[in-house]
């Protein structure tokens, strides 16, 4: 028996579980006639990085729309200038091309003086020939949080995500205008070329649970023992996987008890301490201020509360919402 049945952080991307409403939503939106463009948010630990690479996955497969879908994880050498980035675009590309357009990968992977022209050029043609290219651009806060990336750059982005054969999916924990630094470019148009509303990553939901206790038959949660993992976790993956974790490190498979449960969340508190502090950390003091309010009176009116500051909250798993409280 494993002493881990679900990984969660680690060097490599784990598997996705649950999470099929969210990954149906962002396949539909990108496979329609006219696909649009994504911005994906959520906080640390709740599994964009994932959900992206399972997308990756599904949309590389045989039969899809996108001719190559490209990964580009901008929160790791992250690109400081207007060039290097669009230098990183152009070697992104020219990698995910390389197996259905050989040429043109070779073509961008030698692009040295003006790779957005270039860019531009491999995007024309494909669309000559029907064909598509999905990035995914995962950590894009970085490159917006330094400020040192330029209007010029978001405008020639703009127009290469105009082009009907690339669309751009990108994730970051805030929204994108939100985490626009550098004045000149909160005047471009880039920022509206995506859907208004981001698809969010927070909490499991029922189903989400579900799906994930599916995985795990040996053990079953009897009555009052899924309220416990509730209780705890609020559905947040880092916590409800961690417990769930200690669950199968007890060694004994069959029913599980809320007393179990209870016992599992001490065990898996020390294995989660770490990813915690950081997501309070991540809280600005008027949401740190509101919980100790939750903790303190036992439940908040939402009435009068900034909507932005409950739902930083509720998307960390912190509190729940129930009608007005």
């Amino acid at each position: 028996m494993p002493d881990r049945r679900f990984p969660i952080l680690g060097t490599t991307v784990p598997p996705m579980f649950g999470r099929a409403a969210i990954l149906q939503k962002m396949t539909g939106a990108l496979t329609k006639v006219i696909p649009d463009h994504l911005q994906v948010v959520g906080p640390r630990f709740a599994g964009k990085t994932v959900i992206l690479h399972e997308l990756a996955a599904r949309l590389r497969k045989a039969g899809s729309s996108y001719s190559a879908v490209l990964m580009w994880d901008l929160g790791h050498q992250t690109p400081g200038t207007d060039a290097l980035f669009m230098q990183g675009l152009a070697r992104e590309l020219s990698a995910a091309l390389k197996d259905s357009h050989a040429d043109y990968a070779e073509h961008l992977r030698s692009s040295q003086d003006n790779p957005y022209q270039d860019i531009a050029e491999v995007l024309d043609l494909l669309k000559v020939e029907g064909a598509k290219v999905l990035a995914i651009m995962d950590g894009f806060d970085k490159p917006l949080s330094n400020g040192l990336l330029t209007r010029n750059l978001w405008d020639q982005l703009r127009d290469l995500a105009l082009k009907p054969s690339l669309r751009l999916v990108t994730a970051s924990r805030r929204t994108l205008r939100d985490l626009i630094r550098h004045p000149d470019a909160q005047t471009s148009d880039f920022w509206n070329i995506f859907e208004p509303t981001p698809v969010r990553v927070g909490c499991f939901d029922e189903s989400d649970l579900a799906a994930v206790l599916a995985t795990i038959p040996e053990w079953q949660l009897v009555a009052g023992a899924q309220t416990e993992l509730w209780n705890a976790s609020n559905g947040f993956p880092v916590l409800a996987l961690g417990v769930l974790n200690a669950v199968c490190e007890m060694g004994a498979v069959g029913p599980v008890s809320p007393n179990a449960i209870i016992a599992a969340c001490d065990g898996a508190f020390p294995t989660v301490r770490d990813e915690l502090d950081a997501l309070w950390i991540d809280c600005p003091p008027s949401c740190q201020d509101l919980m100790w309010r939750v903790l303190d009176e036992g439940s908040v009116t939402r009435a009068g509360i900034a909507a932005a500051d409950a739902e930083t909250l509720i998307e960390r798993g912190f509190v729940h919402t129930a009608a007005n409280k």
